[in-house]
């Protein structure tokens, strides 16, 4: 290892003050890598240096080379000499090249016990070239030094600490099932608090016993606050999960339109009629508690309303209290939530669409209308008002707030008006040599057919794209994939008939 205990040592400090490591660890995780790889990649480039090395070439703290990856560089902040990415980025960008190089190396008949060297060597020296170095008997044969991946897996065993357990120094400051000491008992008192403010009855069907331990019973309390909140459902209480919870609640609470639909005005019970009814309705429709969006709390209204309370262990009395309001509009403010965290302005554009995905937007009470389409029109609603450029507008604002960095486009309805707006940014029907550009965030925009009044008819966001196809998150679509449909859906298209505007 060329690098001493206590230098290394000093490195890992580094990472874990400057926030690095949890950053590096999740990485990791999402692509099946040991913990604390990153940290050795991070070392043995860098001495733990967030700089730009390699005579200029050598971008952040993972050294990546602008010469091959120029447009990753200019899609994450580092488009120009002395620029670097975002570590959060970098972070990712480097364990999901080295999964890719794993998975060439597997493919290409390196043996199980070889593989982690063998990716590590082809960080530094390419696939091809790890490659070569391995037929001739040694992967690092080409890599600086001819020891890269040896040097990287000893530096990696160290902060292991030689027995296959991550080090405290290294810890990535998550709470999961298995951990222990003052930090779960806290997350089980602000966690408690919270099903008691606004679920009452909810904590205690969970069973969380006390003491120090997460166990399984505060695994599914975790889970289900994130369910509530719009967050991923891992169970794993992070940066996110703390920060709708205690002290980060303030500083975490969802930036709310001023849409009437999300303020209570009044209790409504058996009896009660107009505007205020249908919007009760039409949520509980939205929950899949039917009922006919008349305006009129009838008696029907009225077992639905109990039948939901039940569902949420409300009291159960038939009334549309604060309290149960609440819980109706619950899904609407979990796809506000602010996201956390350094992420380049596309992939926040996705992150938030998912967080809307995951909340399943649908219509109701006719086409083109309800409080997910109000949310995304503005207030405005009926058959004028298709909104899937309202869909990818309002998520791209709620990045680009996020950021604190104006529009590239403007909030709008028409998808004519996106492309316009996008000026150079627009490209036409890409050959498939051009397609690399088209980065997650970025938008579609589907031709119309011959005869139709506007040039485009649908719009979208690109969640990821391949060779002949893209993932998509869109609005007023459905199974179908249909221009005027009723609901937010994830979809897969190909690249014909289709223009995009890059973010």
């Amino acid at each position: 290892m060329k690098i001493n205990a206590g230098e290394l040592k000093r490195q890992i400090g580094i990472a874990g003050t400057r926030g690095w490591a949890p950053i590096m660890n999740q990485a990791e995780r999402r692509h099946k890598l040991p913990a604390g790889l990153l940290i050795a990649i991070a070392s043995r480039e860098t001495d733990m240096n967030d700089i730009v090395g390699d005579n200029g070439h050598g971008r952040g703290l993972f050294q990546i080379d602008d010469r091959a990856h120029t447009d990753w560089l200019s899609q994450h902040g580092a488009r120009g000499k002395g620029t670097k990415p975002p570590v959060a980025d970098a972070a990712e960008f480097a364990a999901a090249l080295l999964a890719s190089n794993r998975s060439f190396g597997q493919k290409n008949g390196i043996g199980r016990k070889d593989l982690l060297k063998f990716a590590c060597s082809a960080y530094n020296a390419g696939a091809g070239g790890a490659l070569a170095g391995q037929q001739g008997g040694d992967s690092d044969a080409r890599t600086t030094g001819r020891d890269y991946g040896r040097d990287v897996l000893e530096r990696l065993a160290a902060i292991k600490g030689g027995n296959g357990g991550t080090s405290q120094a290294v810890g990535d400051g998550i709470l999961r099932k298995g951990s222990r000491g003052a930090k779960v008992t806290r997350l089980k008192r602000d966690l408690q608090a919270w099903f008691d403010r606004n679920v009452p009855g909810v904590w205690e069907t969970f069973k969380v016993g006390p003491g120090a331990a997460f166990g399984a019973a505060l695994d599914r309390a975790v889970r289900a606050f994130q369910q509530r909140n719009g967050l991923t459902v891992d169970g794993e209480v992070g940066e996110q999960t703390l920060g709708r919870l205690g002290g980060g609640a303030a500083r975490s609470r969802p930036r709310l339109p001023d849409l009437a639909d999300l303020r209570f005005d009044a209790p409504k019970k058996r009896g009660s009629k107009g505007a205020r009814v249908k919007l009760v309705q039409a949520w509980l429709c939205l929950h899949d508690f039917k009922v006919v969006v008349d305006g009129d709390f009838g008696a029907a209204t009225a077992s639905q309303v109990r039948k939901f309370q039940a569902k949420r262990k409300l009291p159960v009395t038939g009334v549309v209290d604060e309290a149960t309001y609440n819980a109706l509009v619950q899904p609407i403010v979990a796809a506000l939530s602010p996201r956390s965290g350094p992420r380049a302005l596309g992939p926040l554009v996705v992150a938030y669409a998912r967080q809307h995905l995951q909340q399943h937007p649908l219509e109701v009470g006719g086409q083109n209308a309800g409080p997910w389409v109000r949310l995304y029109t503005d207030g405005r609603e009926g058959p004028d008002f298709p909104w899937c450029a309202g869909f990818a507008t309002f998520c791209l604002k709620q990045a680009c707030d996020t950021r604190g960095r104006p529009m590239p486009i403007g909030r709008t309805l028409a998808c004519d008006e996106m492309a316009r707006q996008a000026g150079d940014q627009l490209l036409r029907q890409p050959k498939p040599s051009q397609r690399k550009r088209i980065k997650p965030g970025s938008f579609f925009l589907k031709l119309a057919t011959h005869g139709e009044q506007f040039k485009y008819a649908h719009t979208g966001i690109v969640v990821r794209t391949e060779a002949d196809t893209f993932a998509s998150i869109e609005g007023n679509t459905n199974d179908e994939g249909s221009a005027e449909g009723f609901e937010v859906c994830a979809r897969t298209r190909g690249y014909t008939g289709m223009d995009f505007i890059l973010i």
